[in-house]
């Protein structure tokens, strides 16, 4: 029985089928769980399949970003005969799917996820990377309730083979956020053609936001071109919220102007948030 991977000590195992065998295991270098994946034997650094695995995995590796698990190893085992393996972040939690469960959770909640997963999809496509396979059964929710893509830009090799995976571009990772977010507000995914307004099947759901999710799914003229827009406008939104979830002050000109300032920070925010992806986006000088 095989116990380690070079530095990683075998815990579990915790997943098997056609892309791989998946483990618990303790990196005894970093003292940190890992999740760590034996692919088929198939793939093998030796074919040009397993090269181009290894290429995408150097470039998800080189990705930091608090919403994205990390991936930080990848190679050959000697343990298991030479097939490839990929070591990442360990995630105790749950997929959103599993978290909604056909009850929508509250819209506030909801809208803070979604601005998570925009943020770290602006953090990949601006490294070049596209995911292509975002959907309330493959983002995490963890323990500390932070929202997790995995395996970005890596499905091909580790989603299920024959799997319906979507061409990978910009705005196909928005639209999948954007149904992620409709599905957390509505309690289902959206339909596929002419989705109705979120507040239309919730009324717990704010009316501003029903056109920052169409145009997410591209289902309204102005799509979102780019996820930083989208986590800009999304954080914009919240903002709003908060104000006017906020009890008012005694005296009415103080409340209004409090609103009123709270209101322009959130719009300044969502102003720099879209700034700061266009200069990430400027080719170097």
């Amino acid at each position: 029985m095989i116990e380690s991977v070079g530095q990683y000590r075998l815990l579990e195992q915790v997943g098997r089928g056609p892309a791989g065998d998946v483990f618990r295991a303790r990196d005894t270098r970093a003292g940190r769980t890992v999740t760590l994946r034996v692919f088929p034997a198939h793939l093998s650094a030796a074919t040009d399949e397993g090269r181009r695995f290894l290429d995408a995995a150097s470039e998800a590796a080189a990705l930091s970003h608090p919403n994205i698990a990390a991936v930080y190893e990848c190679g050959e085992s000697a343990e298991f005969g030479g097939r490839l393996f990929m070591a990442s972040e360990f995630l105790s939690g749950q997929t959103i799917a599993f978290l909604v469960a056909g009850t929508p959770i509250q819209p506030r909640r909801a809208l803070d996820l979604a601005a998570q997963l925009a943020d770290a999809l602006a953090d990949a496509h601006a490294a070049g990377i596209r995911d292509g396979h975002i959907s309330a059964e493959t983002v995490i929710v963890t323990q500390k309730g932070n929202a997790k893509l995995v395996d970005v830009g890596l499905a091909r090799w580790t989603g299920t083979p024959g799997e319906a995976r979507v061409a990978a571009s910009d705005r196909a990772d928005i639209q999948a956020v954007g149904e992620v977010l409709y599905h957390m507000l509505v309690g289902r995914a959206p339909l596929k053609k002419a989705p109705a307004p979120p507040s239309r099947l919730n009324a717990a759901v704010p009316r501003e936001l029903d056109e920052v999710v169409l145009r997410a799914l591209g289902t309204v003229p102005q799509p979102y071109e780019a996820a930083a827009t989208f986590a800009a406008e999304l954080r914009a939104v919240g903002a709003v919220l908060d104000v006017r979830a906020t009890p008012e002050a005694p005296v009415g000109e103080a409340s209004s102007g409090r609103a009123t300032a709270l209101v322009v920070v959130a719009v300044l925010a969502a102003i720099a948030a879209v700034a700061a992806w266009w200069l990430l986006r400027r080719p170097a000088s």
